[in-house]
């Protein structure tokens, strides 16, 4: 998986423009506890990928979240 692919679907997931990594979900993307739950279910279906309850109340940037998801694709 690759970054842009990542930013692509948080883009259409939240609704939002040029989404980059460093982006704070919730102070740069004003994301819910809900649109992230939604956002764990279309990295599933897209990539394959769980994203643990635990692992989306600790990913507060975008970067954190890619980099969980990197080391799951490479596990």
């Amino acid at each position: 998986m690759k970054m842009e692919e990542l930013l692509d679907l948080i883009e259409v997931q939240l609704g939002k423009k040029r989404v980059r990594a460093s982006d704070h979900f919730i102070n740069d993307l004003q994301a819910e506890s809900l649109d992230m739950v939604h956002l764990a279910s279309a990295i599933e279906d897209r990539f394959g990928i769980m994203v643990p309850e635990k692992i989306l109340a600790q990913a507060k940037t975008v970067q954190e979240l890619f980099d969980f998801l990197t080391t799951q694709t490479t596990a």
